[in-house]
């Protein structure tokens, strides 16, 4: 009888832990006009508190070229390094609707910005995209 207890006191506890788990604070998301040229170094998010947050990028493509592709760097101030530049992520620009898309773990100090560019490289066809942002402090 007294096992019975134990496991149900421990089950009550286990699931009162989990519905008090913290998940991280959705923030803004950013979309940008259709595009059929590369996209200069654009500020999207100003960080309002010093730490760790997670952006999520889609590149979406709505009108499909023949070759080619779409690559994306961010550029964020983490505080020691000045401004580090993730290499880019590149991908395809042949299906409508699909595109590269990925999630960055970044350390960014407030009041400053994170920014993004594109770049094309030998894109060819009627190619048109967006480009899709999501900002998460962790």
């Amino acid at each position: 009888m007294e096992l019975k207890k134990t496991v149900a006191l421990l089950f009550g506890l286990v699931t009162l832990a989990q519905a008090q788990m913290d998940f991280p604070a959705l923030g803004p998301s950013v979309d940008t006009a259709i595009a059929t040229a590369a996209m200069p170094q654009t500020p999207i998010f100003i960080v309002r508190a010093t730490g760790v947050y997670r952006v999520t990028v889609l590149a979406r493509t709505v009108t499909a070229g023949t070759a080619g592709q779409i690559c994306w760097n961010l550029s964020w101030n983490d505080g020691e390094t000045g401004s580090p530049v993730n290499d880019g992520i590149c991908g395809g620009t042949t299906l409508v609707g699909g595109g590269p898309g990925t999630g960055y773990l970044l350390y960014a100090q407030a009041n400053t910005p994170i920014s993004f560019n594109t770049v094309l490289n030998g894109v060819t066809g009627p190619y048109s995209y967006r480009m899709h942002f999501r900002l998460e402090q962790l």
